[in-house]
């Protein structure tokens, strides 16, 4: 029991040691990384290939949207279901075209074939 008892004195001492001696290597070597913020994995090797992978994966996406405007005469008092029952292409007395473009980018979630999921 004697020979037990010394046994788990020695190891609880040697783990005691060894779990310190780590915290405290590790606060040394890296003292930037314990400052209480959230950060990434520290790059203890080469990040460029998955740099160089997430940069080739962002898209240019430029987007185009054509709209017709119709104006109708005041006097007409057109409601909503009134628009719905007649042809609004002859009905207007003004049809205006106009267009919007937007260039953003995107990381895609989802690719299939040539179909991107962002």
């Amino acid at each position: 029991m004697k020979r037990i008892k010394g046994f788990l004195i020695i190891f609880v001492t040697q783990l005691t040691i060894i779990f310190s001696s780590c915290t405290t290597s590790y606060e040394t070597i890296f003292p930037t990384l314990n400052d209480g913020r959230y950060d990434s994995e520290f790059p203890y090797k080469s990040s460029s290939k998955q740099l160089e992978e997430i940069s080739n994966s962002i898209k240019l996406i430029n987007c185009i949207a054509f709209y017709n405007s119709y104006v109708f005469d005041e006097n007409s008092f057109l409601t909503t279901g009134d628009v719905k029952k007649i042809d609004i292409e002859k009905s207007a007395t003004k049809v205006i075209f106009y267009n919007n473009t937007i260039k953003t980018i995107a990381s895609p979630l989802y690719k299939w074939n040539r179909v991107y999921g962002i």
